[in-house]
């Protein structure tokens, strides 16, 4: 069997968009084996519907196993954890079989797993953003000459800044998408 790796940029806010890649992919051939910032590894399989989901688990390692189990019960095969995202698939057959469509089952669980990623992982990069801009710019405006070595750590953090500023305009944006579709249910 044959392995291929992908780089996609999917952001918080963007797992369905990240779901629906997965499952066509999996209808081309190939399954998901892992994911790392930005890059799906995938193997080669016979082309099948598959529903993908992920959710966001901010638990504990005894926590996160519970709730694996509880999933597989429920007929969904853990295919892996990455940075508090569980991934999970099941045959779509089995899916309309069971009548389960999603891990989720209504609009208010939904808005709860969006509540999650904004609380956990959009406030903390905003913070470290808002701390880390005005240091950054009082070293541009006040700090001593730059030689060498500092202007490419500048260039570097520039960069990482930039995209993760991207990042968070992009998941802000998709955020309010996803209020507006599944309504202004508060957090639990």
């Amino acid at each position: 069997m044959g392995t291929k790796t992908e780089i996609r940029a999917f952001f918080l806010s963007e797992y369905e968009e990240e779901k629906a890649y997965l499952e066509e992919r999996h209808r081309q051939g190939w399954k998901l084996l892992h994911v790392w910032p930005y890059v799906y590894r995938f193997e080669a399989c016979e082309p099948e519907a598959y529903v993908y989901e992920s959710d966001f688990v901010p638990l504990g390692n005894s926590e996160r196993e519970r709730y694996v189990a509880l999933c597989e019960e429920y007929g969904w095969e853990h295919v892996q954890d990455f940075q508090q995202f569980s991934y999970f698939r099941r045959a779509a057959s089995e899916v309309a079989r069971d009548g389960e469509q999603s891990l989720f089952s209504d609009n208010e669980s939904r808005m709860d797993l969006a509540h999650r990623i904004y609380r956990h992982r959009m406030l903390p990069l905003s913070i470290l953003l808002l701390l880390t801009l005005p240091l950054m710019m009082l070293r541009v405006v006040f700090g001593d000459p730059m030689d060498a070595p500092d202007v490419a750590i500048f260039v570097v953090y520039a960069v990482l800044l930039a995209w993760d500023l991207y990042g968070l305009i992009r998941s802000a944006r998709g955020f309010a998408r996803l209020k507006e579709k599944y309504g202004t249910t508060e957090p639990r």
